[in-house]
C-alpha cells in the first residue's frame, strides 16, 4: 500500500509515511524498537524498554496487545534489544 512504519526510539514516537510523503506520528511516548505488521493488515509495536507490545486499532488507537514480567527490582525481564516480526498471522518476539 506504499506506506511506510518508523520506530523512532530516540525521539520517543512512532511514525507512518503515507504514499504521497506525508508524515504522520501516530505514537507517542513509549520506545519503540520494531514496528511489525501482519498479512491482516494488524500493525504492532515493540516497546522492549517498558516490555510491551502495543496494536494499532484501525480507529488509531492503540492497545496493549502483551505486556511481559518484571524483575523485583522493576527491572524489565526482557533484554531492551528484542524486537518483533509477523509471519502470516503469527507475531514472533525475538
Amino acid at each position: 500500500s506504499g506506506i511506510i512504519f518508523i520506530a523512532d526510539t530516540f525521539n520517543i514516537r512512532v511514525r507512518k509515511v503515507l504514499a504521497n510523503g506525508t508524515i504522520v506520528t501516530i505514537a507517542n511516548g513509549m520506545t519503540p524498537s520494531t514496528v511489525a505488521i501482519d498479512n491482516l493488515g494488524n500493525v504492532f509495536i515493540a516497546d522492549p524498554y517498558n516490555a510491551i507490545i502495543f496494536k494499532l486499532l484501525l480507529n488509531g488507537s492503540l492497545v496493549v496487545f502483551f505486556q511481559g514480567f518484571y524483575l523485583g527490582d522493576c527491572e524489565p525481564l526482557w533484554d531492551t534489544s528484542w524486537s518483533i516480526f509477523a509471519v502470516n498471522t503469527t507475531l514472533f518476539i525475538g
